[in-house]
């Protein structure tokens, strides 16, 4: 069996098996920490292993067993969440991170009458989840450790050719506070999120900044309190004169 130690931003599983499909969503909240949730797809997997004639270890009767030793660690940990569906072979793991944690920045400040909020990072945020996928049983395990994916490192090109050739797909979406105006090197959704297709940002070895924008209260509360002050200041200079 191969022992395939896949963080949300770790390349192994991919490079592995291929035929896997990753979405990673990350909701940041007004104070910079957000809640990623990552779904690993693992139907094509499944497909292409029966496909091919593999042993049981990669057929779809042991995807139970693969998704239960997945989501073990995370019985303890209140902070993280992980399920599976047997319909679709998916995995879904959520956790609640701190910028220091997902490893990027979230910066709010004042904008007059709005206030702003600036999203950046080079890389995916990092959930631990352990598969078993492939070989045969009994064999040599093969440990590999968690790396990041940071799509400007010299060979992020070339783990991201490798990684379609193998028709794998990695899309992150990032939801905002407020309504997002601008996601470079991405997308905005119908649904006012930016996307990402991390490979196409390693190919390019390019990084993430997302903007978004909303009323602040204050800001909106001292507008008409300027114009009230002004009026009452006309006012009783209006009444000085006379």
């Amino acid at each position: 069996m191969k022992r395939i130690a896949f963080a949300v931003a770790f390349v192994a599983l991919v490079l592995v098996s291929g035929c896997v499909s990753i979405g990673l969503e990350q909701e940041l909240n007004k104070d910079g920490t957000s809640l990623v949730t990552e779904e690993i797809d693992l139907s094509g997997f499944i497909s292409a292993a029966s496909e091919m004639g593999n042993d049981s270890s990669t057929s779809a009767s042991d995807f139970e067993e693969m998704a239960l030793e997945a989501c073990e660690p995370f019985q303890d940990d209140p902070e993280t969440e992980c399920t599976y569906s047997l319909q679709d072979y998916t995995l879904t793991v959520s956790k609640e991170i701190t910028p220091e944690e997902g490893g990027y920045t979230f910066t709010q400040e004042a904008d007059f009458p709005n206030v702003k909020y600036v999203f950046q990072t080079d890389q995916l945020p990092k959930i631990d989840v352990n598969l078993e996928l492939g070989g045969e049983a009994g064999g040599e395990a093969e440990d590999m450790e968690e790396e990041t994916i940071r799509f400007t490192d010299s060979d992020a090109p070339q783990t991201a050719a490798s990684m379609k050739m193998m028709s794998v797909d990695i899309t992150y979406t990032i939801i905002m506070p407020g309504e997002i105006t601008e996601a470079r090197n991405g997308i905005i959704n119908d649904e006012g999120e930016a996307v990402y297709d991390v490979l196409d940002l390693m190919e390019e070895k390019q990084t993430i900044k997302v903007t978004s924008e909303e009323s602040d209260p204050i800001g909106a509360l001292c507008g008409p309190a300027f114009v009230l002050l002004a009026i009452l200041g006309a006012s009783l200079f209006s009444v000085s004169r006379e």
